[in-house]
């Protein structure tokens, strides 16, 4: 997902770059971009608090994280 986010950035900034034809001093471009860094950072903000939600669900299914419990840990199940 975050190389999407990454993918999605540099589209972005490029189409930004080419409307006003490089003119990076542009008012349109100004906020243009600033308008691409708020979107982007809310959906970071986003991806970091979903990874977060499905590691804590992985941990707490695979016996909170203990090893030697002798479970094959998979992506939102375990596997004994």
């Amino acid at each position: 997902m975050r190389r999407l986010l990454v993918r999605q950035e540099r589209d972005a900034m490029d189409y930004a770059y080419r409307k006003y034809r490089g003119d990076t001093s542009h008012p349109g471009y100004r906020e243009r971009m600033a308008k691409i860094q708020r979107k982007l950072d809310h959906k970071r903000f986003e991806v970091e608090q979903n990874i977060g939600k499905d590691y804590s669900k992985l941990v707490r299914r695979s016996g909170h994280g203990d090893s030697r419990s002798g479970c094959r840990i998979t992506y939102n199940r375990s596997a004994c």
